[in-house]
């Protein structure tokens, strides 16, 4: 009997070990298996965004294109009005040395009188600033003097009003003595 239970132990070893070997492979290949899933959808994410991407890049290009092409036609039509436009450019300029050239004396003349004449009006400016800080000290002393002439008045009118009255009917009798 225990040899047969022994070999039943044996047995239920190498099962138990198989089973656990078989378990080993079939984590093993569960573990691979949501590893290339990973791999999967990370592959498609990135195929996803790089579509985009070429999207974007395909719409950029285009607008690029666009501009380019409208940048070629102004730059045609600016090339097609260079001729007049380098004409026209040099009749502005010899006019601008002719008029420079003979105005330029008077001009400088009249800077010179308009300047003199700035001069003259700040100097009347600051001798009027000074005068109307003068009157307006003297207003202000002025303005004191009467306020205290004010006030003497008041004063003596109260002082008056204090004294007594010269009695009239004493003062015809004392005349008449």
């Amino acid at each position: 009997i225990e040899s047969t239970l022994e070999t039943a132990r044996q047995t239920q070893f190498a099962g138990q070990d198989t089973l656990n070997t078989a378990q080993a492979a079939y984590y093993q290949a569960q573990s691979e298996v949501a590893r290339i899933e990973q791999t999967m959808a990370h592959q498609n994410a990135t195929r996803e965004r790089l579509y985009r991407q070429v999207q974007d890049l395909g719409a950029r290009v285009e607008a690029q294109q666009a501009r380019r092409t409208a940048t070629q036609d102004a730059l045609h039509e600016v090339n097609t009005q260079q001729p007049g436009l380098e004409a026209v450019l040099m009749e502005a300029e010899a006019a601008a040395r002719q008029a420079t050239d003979s105005t330029l004396p008077e001009k400088e003349a009249a800077l010179r009188v308009a300047q003199q004449g700035v001069g003259d009006a700040q100097r009347v400016v600051s001798q009027l600033d000074q005068s109307r800080q003068v009157d307006e000290n003297s207003l202000g002393h002025t303005k004191r003097q009467l306020e205290q002439l004010d006030a003497r008045q008041r004063r003596l009118a109260q002082e008056q009003a204090q004294l007594p009255r010269p009695d009239a009917a004493g003062l015809a009798q004392k005349q008449v003595e």
